[in-house]
């Protein structure tokens, strides 16, 4: 008879939490159609969002990256967690409510931190599950969660806004959920 402890119940909620919070937080289905819905509905034109607007999430990255380094030197990865998902909703409704460049520029600001997180993401996978053995087989799985996640969000989202169910910025409104249900996974 097999018995399941403790140690085993503990490494498997922890495990699937982790990957079922990696799907929640990586659904986004606004991100793909994000170029089309800042500059149809936001009167923005294409030439600020590609020079004022979208080099910010790439700065942001870097720094943030540095900052998430510095500060798993001090903390757990459940505070980074917190971390990610205050910025990934505060991304989404900047984005959604955002009407001018500076708000635009905000919240890709917070894009930028919740990109640069995802390295800890996978980080905290190969801690909670080890490195030792079937390595490949752990960076598969690992790497097909968010992957599945941006995939099913992107096809759930153009569906939606090619058979006209949902407009751009309905489209946030199932974003927004996923991230506050990514919550009790941490």
């Amino acid at each position: 008879m097999i018995e399941l402890g403790y140690n085993y119940l503990h490494w498997f909620k922890r495990h699937y939490f982790l990957y079922i919070f990696g799907f929640l937080i990586y659904f986004k289905p606004i991100e793909p159609f994000y170029r089309e819905m800042v500059i149809s509905t936001k009167n923005i034109t294409e030439r600020e969002f590609d020079e004022d607007i979208l080099p910010l999430a790439a700065y942001s990255t870097v720094i943030f990256a540095l900052l998430i380094f510095f500060f798993l030197i001090f903390t757990y990865f459940t505070h980074v967690f917190i971390l990610t998902l205050i910025g990934s909703l505060t991304y989404t409704i900047s984005s959604w409510k955002g009407e001018v460049v500076t708000d635009l520029q905000v919240s890709q600001v917070f894009y930028g931190a919740v990109v640069s997180s995802e390295i800890m993401y996978f980080a905290s996978i190969y801690v909670c599950h080890g490195t030792g053995k079937n390595f490949a087989k752990l960076t598969s799985s690992i790497r097909a969660v968010p992957l599945c996640a941006k995939v099913v969000s992107a096809v759930l989202a153009y569906v939606l806004t090619q058979v006209a169910l949902l407009d751009y910025q309905e489209l946030v409104f199932l974003s927004v959920p996923s991230v506050v249900h990514a919550l009790p996974c941490v």
